[in-house]
Protein backbone atom coordinates (compact mmCIF):
# COMPACT_ATOMS: atom_id res chain seq x y z
CA UNK A 1 0.00 0.00 0.00
CA UNK A 2 2.73 2.30 0.88
CA UNK A 3 4.87 1.31 -2.58
CA UNK A 4 1.12 2.71 -4.65
CA UNK A 5 1.24 6.16 -2.32
CA UNK A 6 4.70 6.88 -3.24
CA UNK A 7 4.25 5.96 -6.84
CA UNK A 8 0.87 8.22 -7.14
CA UNK A 9 2.65 10.89 -5.17
CA UNK A 10 5.78 10.78 -7.99
CA UNK A 11 3.27 10.67 -10.98
CA UNK A 12 0.98 13.44 -9.49
CA UNK A 13 4.72 15.74 -9.21
CA UNK A 14 6.06 14.59 -12.46
CA UNK A 15 3.12 15.54 -14.37
CA UNK A 16 3.07 18.96 -12.06
CA UNK A 17 6.05 19.40 -12.97
CA UNK A 18 6.00 18.76 -16.63
CA UNK A 19 2.97 20.61 -17.19
CA UNK A 20 3.94 24.09 -19.25
CA UNK A 21 4.13 27.14 -17.60
CA UNK A 22 1.62 29.95 -18.32
CA UNK A 23 2.54 32.92 -20.50
CA UNK A 24 3.39 36.01 -19.18
CA UNK A 25 2.70 39.43 -19.99
CA UNK A 26 4.62 41.26 -21.86
CA UNK A 27 6.11 43.82 -21.22
CA UNK A 28 5.45 43.29 -17.25
CA UNK A 29 2.75 45.64 -15.41
CA UNK A 30 1.77 47.31 -19.15
CA UNK A 31 -0.18 50.96 -18.89
CA UNK A 32 -3.32 50.34 -20.87
CA UNK A 33 -4.01 52.13 -24.10
CA UNK A 34 -7.09 52.67 -25.34
CA UNK A 35 -8.24 50.79 -28.63
CA UNK A 36 -11.45 51.33 -30.28
CA UNK A 37 -12.28 47.46 -30.66
CA UNK A 38 -10.52 44.75 -28.56
CA UNK A 39 -11.76 41.89 -30.80
CA UNK A 40 -10.89 42.31 -34.46
CA UNK A 41 -10.19 40.73 -38.19
CA UNK A 42 -6.81 40.40 -39.82
CA UNK A 43 -6.60 43.32 -41.57
CA UNK A 44 -8.96 45.48 -39.75
CA UNK A 45 -8.25 48.68 -39.03
CA UNK A 46 -8.37 50.16 -35.14
CA UNK A 47 -7.79 53.49 -33.60
CA UNK A 48 -5.00 53.64 -30.80
CA UNK A 49 -4.57 56.43 -28.35
CA UNK A 50 -2.88 57.20 -25.28
CA UNK A 51 -1.40 59.98 -22.96
CA UNK A 52 2.07 58.79 -21.62
CA UNK A 53 4.21 59.84 -23.98
CA UNK A 54 6.27 63.13 -22.92
CA UNK A 55 5.19 66.06 -25.16
CA UNK A 56 6.87 65.90 -28.52
CA UNK A 57 7.89 62.26 -27.77
CA UNK A 58 7.96 60.29 -31.52
CA UNK A 59 6.33 56.83 -30.40
CA UNK A 60 5.98 53.64 -32.77
CA UNK A 61 3.13 50.74 -32.37
CA UNK A 62 4.26 47.40 -32.23
CA UNK A 63 2.23 44.43 -33.36
CA UNK A 64 3.61 41.19 -30.99
CA UNK A 65 4.39 38.42 -31.35
CA UNK A 66 7.30 40.29 -33.61
CA UNK A 67 7.35 43.32 -32.78
CA UNK A 68 6.01 44.59 -36.45
CA UNK A 69 6.14 48.13 -36.72
CA UNK A 70 1.74 49.12 -37.60
CA UNK A 71 2.33 52.94 -37.44
CA UNK A 72 4.32 56.02 -35.68
CA UNK A 73 2.66 59.04 -34.30
CA UNK A 74 3.71 62.23 -32.35
CA UNK A 75 2.95 63.21 -28.65
CA UNK A 76 1.30 66.22 -28.52
CA UNK A 77 2.16 68.81 -25.42
CA UNK A 78 0.36 67.48 -23.06
CA UNK A 79 1.46 63.85 -24.06
CA UNK A 80 -1.64 62.49 -25.66
CA UNK A 81 -1.19 60.42 -28.95
CA UNK A 82 -3.18 58.86 -31.42
CA UNK A 83 -3.25 56.75 -34.77
CA UNK A 84 -4.86 54.52 -36.63
CA UNK A 85 -3.12 51.50 -37.18
CA UNK A 86 -4.58 47.98 -39.76
CA UNK A 87 -3.89 44.74 -38.00
CA UNK A 88 -1.60 42.46 -40.21
CA UNK A 89 -3.57 40.09 -42.80
CA UNK A 90 -1.52 37.22 -41.79
CA UNK A 91 -1.80 37.58 -37.80
CA UNK A 92 -3.03 34.25 -36.36
CA UNK A 93 -5.97 33.81 -34.20
CA UNK A 94 -5.61 34.26 -30.88
CA UNK A 95 -4.41 36.96 -28.02
CA UNK A 96 -1.90 39.60 -29.28
CA UNK A 97 -0.07 42.56 -27.94
CA UNK A 98 -0.21 45.68 -29.29
CA UNK A 99 2.50 47.93 -27.66
CA UNK A 100 3.64 52.24 -27.62
CA UNK A 101 7.14 52.27 -27.89
CA UNK A 102 9.19 55.57 -27.79
CA UNK A 103 13.28 55.53 -27.61
CA UNK A 104 13.21 51.66 -26.69
CA UNK A 105 10.96 51.87 -23.87
CA UNK A 106 7.04 50.41 -24.14
CA UNK A 107 5.01 52.96 -22.14
CA UNK A 108 1.75 51.32 -22.36
CA UNK A 109 -0.04 48.28 -24.18
CA UNK A 110 -3.23 46.59 -24.84
CA UNK A 111 -4.41 42.72 -25.77
CA UNK A 112 -6.44 42.43 -29.04
CA UNK A 113 -7.90 39.35 -30.00
CA UNK A 114 -7.57 38.22 -33.56
CA UNK A 115 -10.56 36.12 -34.57
CA UNK A 116 -9.54 33.01 -37.34
CA UNK A 117 -10.42 33.26 -40.54
CA UNK A 118 -13.87 32.04 -41.43
CA UNK A 119 -13.41 27.79 -41.76
CA UNK A 120 -11.10 27.79 -39.05
CA UNK A 121 -11.10 26.56 -35.07
CA UNK A 122 -10.60 29.78 -33.06
CA UNK A 123 -7.75 29.55 -30.52
CA UNK A 124 -4.42 31.08 -28.89
CA UNK A 125 -1.62 31.00 -31.62
CA UNK A 126 0.44 27.75 -30.94
CA UNK A 127 4.42 28.25 -31.04
CA UNK A 128 6.47 25.84 -31.76
CA UNK A 129 8.38 26.17 -27.66
CA UNK A 130 4.71 25.61 -26.52
CA UNK A 131 3.97 23.12 -28.73
CA UNK A 132 7.21 21.05 -27.30
CA UNK A 133 6.26 21.84 -23.70
CA UNK A 134 2.59 20.64 -24.45
CA UNK A 135 4.02 17.05 -25.68
CA UNK A 136 6.90 16.77 -23.13
CA UNK A 137 3.76 17.12 -20.22
CA UNK A 138 1.73 14.69 -22.23
CA UNK A 139 5.38 12.24 -22.36
CA UNK A 140 5.80 13.20 -18.65
CA UNK A 141 2.23 11.76 -17.84
CA UNK A 142 2.07 8.98 -19.93
CA UNK A 143 5.66 7.56 -18.20
CA UNK A 144 4.19 8.81 -14.40
CA UNK A 145 1.08 6.49 -15.54
CA UNK A 146 2.90 3.66 -16.58
CA UNK A 147 5.00 3.59 -13.39
CA UNK A 148 1.95 3.61 -11.51
CA UNK A 149 0.44 0.76 -13.61
CA UNK A 150 3.67 -1.29 -12.93
CA UNK A 151 3.71 -0.98 -9.50
CA UNK A 152 0.35 -1.76 -8.95
CA UNK A 153 0.81 -5.04 -11.25
CA UNK A 154 3.47 -5.65 -9.09
CA UNK A 155 1.81 -5.45 -5.86
CA UNK A 156 -0.88 -7.72 -7.08
CA UNK A 157 1.40 -10.49 -7.97
CA UNK A 158 3.14 -10.32 -4.88
CA UNK A 159 -0.44 -10.70 -3.46
CA UNK A 160 -1.06 -13.75 -5.15
CA UNK A 161 2.60 -15.27 -4.73
CA UNK A 162 3.10 -15.13 -8.63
Amino acid sequence: MRRTSVALGLAVLLVTLGAPARAQVYPPNPKPISISRSVVNPGDTITVSGEQAAAGAELSLQFFPGPRELATTTADADGRWSAEVTIPADAGPGKHALSAVSDGEVLATAVVEVRAPAGEVAGESTSPGGLRLGLLALGVAALAIGIAVVLLVRRQRNRLGV
